[in-house]
């Protein structure tokens, strides 16, 4: 399948007007852009009737969006599950630009989405947020640069530790060990099949098209770089 961008995106949107659906649409790149195309693609899907869910991505509990997705919903019109600011695309290739994520948010004196771009840039490392080890400021060079895939900043970086111990997590339920593979289990779901009114947009800044779970979205669905 083809990617769309912000040249060709009308198009993807007249050919959902014209009755061709898929049922995910991914849109990654320009935070704002990201989102006035997700507006316009979920009031056309739903231009019939429906209801849009809104999730944020940083407390999402993938398995609850996962039943979503399989249930037959009761709400008239189609079903569009909207995920901003998904981590299913993150891996050690994106950790640098959270990086500067955070740093800018902080700068901004936004303490909470810094906390919150720290916590992506771990689990995109494989580290676990809920370990006080773990923090970015105890990391040795060599661990944060194997972690990290970037060199560790000059300087002291021991305000990581205590911003993620000040800000808590959105989330109230970290993921269990036992867990799989988020991107894994979504793939498994929509191959399975899922209602026919029940649609998944999800809105992604950083994306490591390496992975699986893109490529996937890139051969079956619709896909958009902006």
């Amino acid at each position: 399948m083809p990617v769309f961008n912000r040249n060709t995106l009308q198009t993807l949107l007249r050919e959902i007007e014209n009755g061709t659906t898929t049922p995910v649409y991914l849109l990654f790149g320009d935070r704002f852009l990201c989102r006035q195309a997700a507006d316009k693609l979920t009031r056309i899907l739903t231009a019939e009737g429906g209801t849009v869910h809104s999730i944020d991505g940083d407390s999402e509990d993938i398995h609850a969006t996962l039943s979503k997705l399989r249930s037959f919903s009761l709400l008239p019109g189609r079903q569009i599950f909207q995920v901003n600011s998904t981590r299913l695309f993150h891996s050690k290739k994106v950790a640098k630009s959270l990086w500067n994520k955070a740093l800018k948010a902080m700068e901004d004196d936004k303490p909470d989405k810094s906390a919150g771009s720290l916590r992506a840039m771990m689990e995109a490392g494989g580290l676990d947020c809920s370990d006080p080890d773990n923090a970015p400021g105890s990391l040795s060079a060599a661990q944060w640069q194997k972690r990290f895939g970037f060199a560790r900043p000059a300087g002291k970086l021991e305000w990581t530790n205590t911003l993620l111990r000040s800000v808590p997590p959105k989330t109230t339920s970290p993921p269990s060990p036992a867990a799989g593979d988020p991107a894994e289990e979504l793939i498994t779901v929509l191959e399975a099949g899922i209602p026919q009114k029940n649609f998944l947009v999800l809105l992604a800044e950083d994306v490591d098209k390496r992975k699986k779970i893109f490529k996937f979205f890139k051969d079956r669905h619709r896909v958009v770089d902006l």
